[in-house]
Order: C-alpha cells, then sequence, then structure tokens
C-alpha cells in the first residue's frame, strides 16, 4: 500500500517564510531585492497551492 503526501504542507511554507525575508531593508542591492520579491512570490504561490490541495479532492485513478 502506498501512502502519498503532500507536496505542500504547511510546515515547508513556515520554514521558508522563517528561512527568507519579507521586509527589505535600507542597505539591501537591486538584486537582493529582486531575489527577496521571488521568494516570497514563491512563498505565496505555495500558499496557493496548499489551499487548492486542501479543497480538491484526490482522484486516484490511473488512467
Amino acid at each position: 500500500m502506498q501512502v502519498f503526501e503532500p507536496l505542500v504542507t504547511e510546515t515547508l511554507i513556515k520554514k521558508l517564510e522563517d528561512t527568507f525575508p519579507s521586509n527589505p531593508l535600507r542597505s539591501m542591492t537591486h538584486r537582493e531585492l529582486d531575489v527577496m520579491i521571488g521568494q516570497q512570490e514563491v512563498i505565496a504561490y505555495l500558499k496557493m497551492l496548499l489551499e487548492e490541495q486542501k479543497t480538491d479532492e484526490v482522484n486516484l485513478e490511473v488512467i
């Protein structure tokens, strides 16, 4: 029997939020700001996927 784990979990999102800053610092370069914005976009996307996982039924039928 296989057990399916969700790809996105609240724990993963929390770890990413703790690891990557969400508030810019005055000393950040433009490059660092771009990277920070990209990281926050990824976290927002993962949150969206998590919500979809919670609402969508899992279809395990093989096509």
